[in-house]
């Protein structure tokens, strides 16, 4: 998974429809990424996710759906099977 080169820029995953991301802990993700832009996770259950990337964004701040809301239609749906990697390019979103 790639974001264009930017360094650092947090990424956030977790269960695609609202109403399943407060019990499928098991599906939320943060990592960040390296020197050129990729991230890696691993260990995801099957499911379909949500996928952010920010950049300039307080900690967890993500995890507040009055954050969240405005930005939800900038993160990516996926869907992962068990066993097959996904390569992704996403959007860096600066609040």
């Amino acid at each position: 998974m790639n974001l264009h080169h930017v360094f650092g820029a947090v990424v956030t995953l977790f269960a695609n429809a609202p109403t399943e991301r407060l019990y499928r802990t098991d599906m939320y993700k943060v990592t960040s990424t390296d020197t050129a832009g990729r991230f890696q996770l691993n260990g995801l259950p099957p499911g379909d996710y949500k996928v952010f990337a920010w950049e300039g964004v307080e900690s967890n701040s993500w995890m507040d759906t009055n954050f969240l809301g405005p930005f939800e239609g900038r993160g990516r749906a996926i869907h992962i099977d068990e066993g097959k990697p996904v390569n992704l390019e996403l959007p860096v979103i600066t609040p």
